[in-house]
């Protein structure tokens, strides 16, 4: 879950094996709350020695709308 100023402007829903949903709030999806939420995902799956992680989303645009940059790939 992603917050700012005490107010929820994203999720992920799944697991660090599997997320079936990442969401950001429109209004932040330029301020990194999407790639701050992966990030933290992928971090988490590393310290468990996950060597892959799986990420749904609806849009075809999922790379931007979470600011995920072409590195991770």
């Amino acid at each position: 879950m992603a917050e700012t100023d005490s107010v929820v402007v994203g999720y992920i829903i799944g697991t660090v094996h599997e997320s079936d949903e990442v969401y950001v709030h429109p209004d932040h999806r330029s301020d990194n709350s999407g790639h701050l939420m992966v990030d933290k995902l992928l971090q988490t799956a590393e310290r468990k020695s996950i060597n892959r992680s799986i990420v749904y989303s609806a849009s075809k645009q999922w790379q931007k709308i979470i600011g995920l940059r072409k590195a991770w790939f």
